[in-house]
């Protein structure tokens, strides 16, 4: 029973040693401005919401996906690197994160539509 109760706590040990040396690695965290960040959030939200829809409203419906597609994928772009910039972030992968985001959504919308009978093209 105390070579188990040795190892443990060996093992113990090891852990809080190497737990600490990851601590020590971390980068610092930057101290957030949540009025900012609410207002990024805010006009993220607003302007990814209106955007697709605008080629629809402003050009002719033949090519107002391909605009739409285009347009919602560049807003979410910058949206990402503007968050990357705010809370601190590589600026590439939160670009790509938004855009991946956006556009999974897109895709589950669309069929989501073709599965409840909606109106296609």
């Amino acid at each position: 029973m105390a070579l188990v109760a040795h190892e443990a706590e060996a093992e113990a040990s090891v852990w809080r040693d190497q737990v600490e040396l990851m601590r020590s690695t971390l980068a610092p965290v930057r101290e957030t401005r949540p009025v900012r960040a609410a207002a990024v959030v805010g006009v993220s939200t607003a302007l990814g919401s209106a955007v697709p829809l605008l080629p629809f409203i402003l050009l002719p419906i033949s090519v107002a996906p391909s605009v739409a597609l285009v347009a919602g994928a560049t807003v979410l772009a910058l949206a990402g690197f503007e968050r990357a910039h705010t809370t601190g972030g590589r600026k590439l992968r939160a670009a790509l994160e938004m855009v991946t985001i956006g556009l999974v959504s897109a895709l589950a919308g669309y069929l989501i539509g073709l599965l409840l009978g909606g109106p296609v093209g």
